[in-house]
């Protein structure tokens, strides 16, 4: 039992949860809980017999902080990683030593990061730009890379079918799903342009549109994933910059168009204002690009003399 100085008594349970909700919320006055009105505080000598270390020392260092904020005191400074403050009266000292035998920091007082003397805060923190800006671009080189399910090897694909075989240790995987694979039954091998209902990897696609989303989504993750790490930074100070898209794929079950067209630039020939492209479609045909060209105009060839052979006439024969 504990009692106050007017010697109301309190279960150790009560007074346990009593003091623990008052300390959660940095108040240290723990006082008496009587219905009679009694707001006299409980002596600390009390609150050691009945509370337990833990509380005790969260105690302690509430109060402390308590007292320090009510003496106003100037030039107080406390180390950003623990509750440890000292009066620092130099104007001329950059570093923050804290005493604290479970912390023990040395920080800058201007940034209040760790020591990076002899580097100044301004550099220290356009090198945290530079550290956020490799992490999205690694993750953007992450993305485009596969590596074998088997022996890790990276490997990327610039053509070709979703069915990979690693170079290294001959192991087939889906360049979709990135998992191992025996054969074809794990794709859909329906044409990249036809529309099919199946749940299988495709495999045809194009992998400039795959790669492009996947670079594109990893770069917004690693974004995201360093603001929580660094929110003090700005995201424009991060940023860099996405690939371009890629042509946009036609709809399933519509061709496209050819995309080369041929220049017929001999001089003095002329060309059609359409050209006919595939499956039907007439493609214009792009402006001709201005060359000044020299005509050449060829002699014509001179008309040769049509010599007629003459027939010797034939002699009768005799009987």
């Amino acid at each position: 039992m504990i009692q106050c100085p007017d010697a109301h008594l309190f279960c150790a349970s009560c007074i346990t949860s009593y003091a623990s909700g008052l300390l959660g919320s940095h108040n240290p006055n723990i006082i008496c809980m009587d219905q009679s009105g009694c707001k006299l505080p409980f002596p600390v000598s009390e609150l050691r017999r009945m509370l337990t270390e833990k509380l005790m020392k969260l105690y302690d260092r509430v109060k402390q902080n308590k007292d320090i904020e009510a003496a106003e005191l100037e030039n107080l400074e406390e180390c950003p990683y623990c509750e440890y403050k000292v009066v620092i009266d130099n104007e001329n000292e950059k570093l923050f030593r804290c005493e604290n035998e479970e912390c023990g920091a040395v920080t800058c007082r201007g940034c209040k990061k760790l020591d990076h003397l002899p580097r100044s805060c301004k550099e220290v923190e356009d090198d945290k730009h530079l550290d956020g800006r490799h992490q999205v671009e690694e993750a953007m080189t992450r993305a485009l890379m596969r590596n074998c399910p088997k022996c890790q090897k990276a490997f990327v694909k610039d053509m070709g079918c979703n069915k990979m075989m690693c170079p290294h240790c001959r192991t087939m995987s889906c360049y979709s799903c990135r998992q191992e694979i025996q054969g074809y039954d794990h794709f859909d091998q329906t044409g990249a342009d036809v529309p099919s209902t199946s749940k299988k990897c495709k495999l045809w696609e194009p992998v400039e549109q795959r790669h492009h989303e996947e670079v594109v989504a990893a770069a917004k993750q690693a974004v995201e994933e360093y603001k929580q790490q660094h929110p003090e930074l700005d995201e424009d100070s991060i940023k860099v910059d996405l690939p371009a898209a890629p042509p946009p794929v036609p709809a399933p079950g519509v061709p496209a168009p050819l995309p080369m067209v041929a220049y017929n630039l001999m001089p003095g020939r002329a060309m059609p204002a359409r050209i006919p492209a595939a499956y039907g479609v007439q493609m214009p045909l792009p402006p001709l690009p201005r060359l000044n060209l020299p005509v050449y105009n060829p002699p014509l060839p001179v008309p040769l003399p049509v010599v007629v052979p003459r027939r010797r006439p034939r002699r009768a024969r005799r009987h």
